[in-house]
């Protein structure tokens, strides 16, 4: 059994990292949009289409890598609940409840 419980704890650590980097390339990538915004309003507003193309390309290339991004780390979030609920028995909802009735008990 404890090496059950062992295999599941090194998989919540796996799926942790992974969703962890999942969402430090989401700040990235809403990073790189914005500065790509920026540079096509420009481009709007010095009525330059050559560079407007080309921004608006790049543009629609990280939303869609945005929008992947997000639903790979929804994925792992949900397999981190399932990972969590299978090793304590709850979900984190739950536990995160007992833990604030806790905290309110103390006071």
């Amino acid at each position: 059994m404890e090496v059950i419980q062992l295999e599941m704890y090194n998989q919540h650590k796996v799926e942790l990292q992974r969703f962890e980097r999942a969402c430090e390339q989401i700040v990235q990538l809403n990073g790189k949009l914005d500065e790509l915004s920026r540079r096509y309003k420009n481009a709007i507003d010095n009525n330059n289409k050559i560079f407007r193309y080309s921004l608006r390309s790049r543009m629609l290339v990280v939303e869609g890598m945005l929008t992947t991004y997000c639903n790979y780390a929804n994925v792992k979030k949900q397999q981190l609940m399932s990972i969590r609920h299978a090793l304590c028995g709850r979900s984190s909802d739950e536990m995160d409840m007992s833990e604030d009735s806790q905290d309110s008990d103390e006071e």
